[in-house]
């Protein structure tokens, strides 16, 4: 008995769900007339739109571009160790910490070059015998830090400013994340494929360590085509990282934005 009343009770609710599905009222009770429905409809459509607007329109942030996966080492590790990390995974510059992920500084490959006063691809086991003995402390550079709300444009003028290649997300201290100009490119190249990221960033590196570079010379060096040099390298003019140069007699160059 009790459950037959129970499964009434359940299919009259079910009904008036229905209805009041099918027959939206105003708050009095009465119906909507169906040329107020499609107002509400429209309204609503409208509002999702501008919404939609204003998440396109929000500017880009640190923790929207960062790379998560930072190589890091810590300030009392050998400079060796430093050298061989940068080498095994084709990187410029490695986040130096003390404690638990605590951001101290930077150790870049321009610094142990100019201290061992010798080109980084002509580093060998001699140098690296005399690196053993030394810490990375001893050869610490200043780190550009940001937080991970800084916008991108603002990350631009730090690097323009502080004429930096990379900075560094923390967060209450602790590191986060890393952005390098190469990052940049992330934005407008239309793939996710980390080799190719990887020869956007040695680029860089080539053109930091010298005065002036050939398209020619990056493309031999990076092994790709020419063609695909001066893609990468108009990202970076628009972002105004470098410059190119197009003379009259030889050929096409870049060159640190001055």
């Amino acid at each position: 008995m009790i459950e037959g009343v129970t499964l009434k009770l359940a299919a009259e609710a079910k009904v008036r769900k229905k209805k009041k599905l099918k027959n939206p009222k105003n708050k009095d009770g009465r119906k909507l007339s169906p040329l107020k429905i499609i107002k509400l409809f429209c309204n609503l459509k409208v509002l999702n739109l501008k919404i939609q607007i204003k998440i396109m329109e929000k500017p880009l942030k640190a923790s929207d571009l960062m790379t998560k996966k930072v190589i890091k080492i810590h300030g009392f590790s050998s400079l060796e160790k430093a050298v061989k990390l940068m080498k095994a995974h084709r990187i410029s510059g490695l986040a130096v910490i003390s404690g638990r992920k605590n951001l101290i500084g930077m150790i870049t490959k321009l610094a142990i070059s100019k201290f061992l006063k010798k080109d980084w691809e002509k580093i060998d086991e001699k140098d690296l015998e005399k690196l053993k003995n030394l810490r990375v402390i001893q050869l610490l550079q200043k780190a550009e830090k940001v937080s991970p709300e800084t916008s991108l444009e603002e990350i631009k003028k730090i690097m323009e400013e502080k004429k930096v290649d990379r900075v560094f997300v923390v967060k209450r201290k602790r590191l986060i994340g890393i952005i390098s100009k190469s990052d940049f490119a992330k934005l407008k190249l239309k793939t996710k494929d980390q080799e190719i990221f990887t020869k956007v960033d040695e680029m860089l590196s080539l053109i930091e360590q010298k005065e002036r570079i050939t398209f020619e010379e990056l493309a031999k060096e990076l092994k790709v085509d020419e063609s695909v040099i001066e893609e990468w390298a108009r990202i970076f003019e628009d972002h105004g990282f470098i410059e190119i140069e197009y003379p009259l007699v030889g050929k096409p160059f870049i060159r640190k934005r001055r």
